[in-house]
């Protein structure tokens, strides 16, 4: 009996301690922007890719959120110079739009990405060579097709 019990105690004293790692996978994950991270990062949530085709690490918690979106449209731009893709053009609240601001300012200063995150996958990632200050953030895939980006932007709006 006592050596149950001295398991026990050593069972909970070490999980107390932090030494068993909670399994923080993307059950706490919201829609938004996120920098990547690795899985050694404690407060790293572990999110999955359909389109990439790998799980991601991302820092918790969100930079920006679907609930700071001031606006979303479908717009088109060129990809790798040959044809033209459909993205959601997001405009960002005032708040968000200066984290938005910082968050590249610092990826443009390091090798680090942005991903965005929706429905507890990741669906789009990001670079940036420069401080982003006009409030505009992009979400597009190469693989994303119009109707599923049109259905992203009704889900999002409804969070708003």
């Amino acid at each position: 009996m006592k050596k149950i019990l001295l398991i026990l105690l050593v069972c909970f004293t070490i999980s107390s301690c932090g030494l068993f790692k909670k399994d923080k996978s993307n059950s706490e994950s919201q829609n938004g922007w996120y920098y990547l991270s690795d899985e050694n990062d404690e407060n790293a949530l572990k999110v999955s890719s359909d389109i990439y085709d790998k799980d991601f690490y991302v820092k918790s918690p969100a930079i920006v959120n679907s609930t700071e979106f001031k606006e979303l449209n479908m717009s088109e731009v060129p990809y790798r110079g040959q044809e033209k893709i459909k993205m959601i053009d997001v405009i960002l609240n005032e708040n968000a739009s200066e984290k938005w601001a910082d968050a590249t300012e610092r990826i443009s200063k390091s090798r680090e990405m942005l991903v965005f995150v929706f429905n507890k996958k990741v669906i789009s990632q990001v670079g940036a060579m420069f401080r982003i200050e006009n409030g505009h953030a992009g979400i597009s895939s190469p693989s994303l097709t119009e109707e599923e980006l049109n259905n992203i932007i009704e889900q999002l709006k409804r969070e708003k």
